[in-house]
């Protein structure tokens, strides 16, 4: 009869791979649902230069009746106050003075000179409105001139960035398209292997004689367990790897998914027994080689011009990277376990 204990390890063995590889295929799938990153111009977005207006002053015919009025009254004051003080002058020295032509034409003068006050005022408020103009408008004219030298300037900076930001927004669709298609390469390479590998699995349950129910990682681990450490070193029966394995988990399940064990690990295998070591290691395993081959891939991306067929990036992933190298390990290893197993006998 062959022996129990290495077939069990061999099954063990290529389940944890699978694991890995399970996992693996999860890491690549998070990443290919990452949407294309937003580019990052290198250069600033000019600003339009803003057109200059037209400033105009405007005569306030209401602020001009203001200052007329002000005017008038200020001037027939003093105008008045001089009068009297003349006819009071003129009274004294010749009584007679008060009815003379002469005194007439100056009491006139009295009355006009505020009047004609009024149009002066008015007419040099409307005669600074019109100097103002006329320095607003070379003002204007000088603001334009100067607005059309940023407004040409502006439109050569925004042809630039614009050339700019459709160059870096082509690059960076083409970066993404090929890391997709890194990432669909590399995740086609796990898949074939994860699916040789589950053949030689099946084999390995077939041979072995183990009961579809117990097919699966976490019972096999278990399994594992309890013949590396000397309990049972049988399938059924009282003492057998069967009974054990149902009275260690308690599950009226037992073939969940690989991908279901790698989501909810935590909640399946208790945290203390070895095979949750194992997986968590296998994590971190599975992490870090998943990392070291994004790396490396972003490294032949750039080193080959950005590969934009994937046969010829599938290529490169399946012979330069550490996902190369474990798969070709792998190989090793289950062509070995394939031998063993067809070898295999129950009795």
């Amino acid at each position: 009869m062959s022996n129990l204990k290495e077939a069990i390890s061999y099954i063990y063995d290529i389940e944890k791979n699978n694991y890995f590889m399970t996992r693996a295929i999860q890491e690549i799938d998070e990443e290919l649902e990452i949407p294309k990153p937003e580019a990052e111009p290198v250069l600033v977005c000019p600003k339009r230069p803003v057109e200059p207006t037209r400033t105009e002053a405007k005569y306030d015919k209401k602020s001009g009746a203001k200052s007329a009025i002000i005017g008038y009254i200020i001037a027939a004051f003093l105008i008045g106050v001089v009068f009297a003080v003349v006819a009071i002058i003129m009274s004294q020295n010749n009584p007679d003075a008060l009815k003379s032509k002469a005194f007439t034409i100056c009491l006139d003068l009295v009355c006009i000179i505020p009047v004609a006050c009024i149009f002066i005022i008015i007419r040099k408020k409307k005669s600074n409105v019109k100097k103002d103009n006329n320095a607003y408008n070379k003002q204007y004219e000088r603001d334009m001139a100067q607005y059309r030298k940023e407004l040409e300037k502006y439109h050569k900076d925004r042809g630039l960035y614009e050339k700019h930001v459709k160059s870096i927004n082509a690059d960076c669709d083409k970066k993404y398209r090929n890391k997709q298609a890194a990432l669909k390469a590399m995740r086609k390479v796990i898949s074939d292997k994860l699916a040789e590998s589950k053949a030689v699995a099946k084999l390995g349950y077939e041979k072995v004689g183990i009961d579809s129910t117990y097919r699966n990682l976490i019972p096999i681990g278990y399994m594992n367990e309890f013949i590396r450490l000397g309990i049972s070193n049988k399938l059924e029966g009282a003492d057998g790897l069967y009974y054990l394995v149902r009275q260690e988990l308690r599950m009226d399940d037992l073939s969940h998914k690989l991908d279901y064990i790698v989501q909810k690990l935590d909640t399946l295998i208790n945290n203390q027994h070895m095979l949750y070591s194992e997986l968590i290691a296998m994590n971190q395993k599975c992490d870090n080689l998943i990392s070291a081959t994004m790396r490396q891939t972003d490294a032949l991306l750039a080193q080959n011009n950005l590969i934009s067929n994937q046969n010829a990036l599938m290529e490169k992933i399946q012979s330069d990277t550490q996902i190369a190298a474990y798969n070709s390990d792998r190989m090793a290893r289950e062509q070995e376990f394939m031998n063993y197993f067809q070898r295999y006998a129950r009795w």
